[in-house]
């Protein structure tokens, strides 16, 4: 469960549902007050007395259109930046590294059950994607299939990558399918290389990023985008 608050209005959110229901101002503050970990049990007793109101149409909170799909494909990383905030791309678990076909198409039928006029845009992400490239192969012209089929626009696709795995494949796909990428670069050489380190053996990921730009470069139709992490490093250069 979760306490979302807009302005001075709250909504509770039930995460294994995915429902939302409306909260009333002493419910919400009493709940956004307690925390996430006490949300569940005072809820059962909200619950109990038959007050907890859904939402209604047209609500702050509630929208038959979704803004964006974030899939996390990959728990595995091939880089171990220092400032990484998901536990080198695993998010803190061992086991299912890689997204299944099975899991994706669950999540994007069950996004569009709830969301059934569509979804603007749908983002893989890691861990590294394309450590799981296979997939997004697989996925993309999956999804474009499903849309068509629901007479839905189909959606826009990025993915965000630190770009030492893109190879002529990879770009050749996203320009096929107009998937925009967006690649982490956090400076010149010395200071992306102090953060930005490989996992395993020596070498510059700065000029694995190089080497990837070379191949973005050629023929390109798909949009471009680069990520950087700002630090002390970056600033005391500056």
């Amino acid at each position: 469960m979760h306490v979302i608050k807009k302005d001075s209005r709250y909504m509770l959110f039930d995460n294994e549902t995915f429902c939302l229901y409306r909260l009333n101002k002493i419910q919400g503050e009493k709940l956004y007050a307690v925390g996430d970990e006490l949300v569940g049990e005072l809820c059962q007793k909200i619950s109990a007395n038959k007050s907890l109101e859904p939402p209604r149409s047209g609500d702050v909170f509630t929208s038959r259109h979704a803004s964006r799909l974030v899939l996390v494909i990959s728990q595995i990383c091939n880089l171990r930046c220092k400032y990484c905030y998901a536990q080198q791309g695993t998010y803190g678990q061992k086991s299912y590294p890689l997204m299944s076909f099975d899991t994706l198409k669950a999540s994007v039928l069950k996004t569009l059950d709830l969301y059934p006029n569509g979804i603007d845009k749908i983002q893989f992400f890691g861990g590294e994607p394309l450590l799981n490239f296979e997939l997004i192969k697989q996925s993309v012209p999956w999804i474009e299939q499903q849309f068509v089929s629901r007479n839905l626009v189909i959606p826009m696709f990025c993915m965000v990558t630190n770009g030492t795995l893109f190879t002529q494949e990879v770009h050749n796909f996203c320009n096929e399918h107009h998937l925009n990428v967006t690649i982490s670069l956090d400076g010149n050489k010395e200071i992306n290389d102090g953060n930005r380190v490989l996992a395993f053996g020596l070498g510059s990921t700065y000029d694995a990023v190089h080497k990837s730009m070379e191949i973005v470069s050629r023929n390109r139709t798909y949009d471009l985008m680069i990520e950087m992490t700002l630090t002390k490093s970056n600033i005391r250069q500056f």
